[in-house]
């Protein structure tokens, strides 16, 4: 795949555009040589960004024009800090755990479960269990299901160092020992129709630099509107 699709298509940079622009003004390297947006993007590559006086560093684990329904994150910071947002399906936690410990990966510092869909909270048990978690973020509300009670026994069996649970309406800030903030909103609202559980997702921001980075799980409409009228979403 084409660098500037799979800046995109990995979410790393929002438009093709903006990335073909990154591309052409030498902020992107591949393997330690700079790169054009034409560049053959292949698993193993290890690319650099740059954002204004920052960069971020990042391993391609999957090459893919659809990346498929499932939702999982790892951030990495120069300082080695690492935060993982959602863990994908029970089936793929256990490839991201080998992808991990392959990489040289034994903990993660903070794991954050936008929601509890299988998608995003199935792999979660393999994390903690195969892993080293420091803190586990989460959002309050009911859910009955499979992945779900997986994911509980696990903190029960495997706990972290710490678990924050957000209910309705709370923020926090989560900060890595470097200095980098994560605010984390959750949900406004206990309700928000039958078909509710997406919008119980837990929000993620990060700026890096000139650049905010925004995780908003499966939030749908309603979620969206809250995160608008927050002010810290364009």
């Amino acid at each position: 795949m084409r660098l500037d699709k799979w800046l995109k298509v990995s979410r790393l940079i929002k438009r093709r555009t903006v990335a073909n622009e990154a591309c052409d003004n030498a902020r992107v390297t591949a393997n330690g040589r700079t790169v054009k947006a034409s560049y053959d993007v292949k698993v193993g590559d290890v690319l650099e960004l740059k954002f204004g006086e920052k960069t971020v560093k990042v391993e391609v684990l999957k090459v893919a024009d659809n990346v498929g329904k499932a939702d999982a994150m790892l951030i990495t910071t120069p300082a080695g800090e690492r935060v993982l947002i959602d863990a994908a399906t029970n089936k793929q936690g256990k490839k991201l755990v080998e992808r991990f410990r392959k990489s040289g990966i034994g903990s993660i510092d903070a794991m954050i479960i936008t929601h509890y869909d299988k998608d995003h909270v199935g792999g979660a048990d393999q994390v903690m269990e195969k892993m080293k978690v420091g803190t586990v973020i989460m959002p309050v509300y009911d859910k009955e299901s499979k992945q779900h009670t997986q994911f509980v026994e696990a903190l029960a069996k495997y706990p972290p160092q710490e678990t924050m649970e957000l209910s309705t309406g709370q923020e926090t800030v989560y900060t890595l020992k470097s200095g980098l903030e994560l605010p984390i909103p959750a949900a406004h609202e206990s309700y928000y129709g039958s078909d509710e559980e997406n919008d119980f997702s837990l929000a993620v921001r990060m700026t890096y630099g000139d650049t905010t980075f925004f995780f908003a799980g499966d939030a749908e409409n309603a979620r969206q509107k809250e995160l608008l009228a927050e002010g810290n979403v364009k």
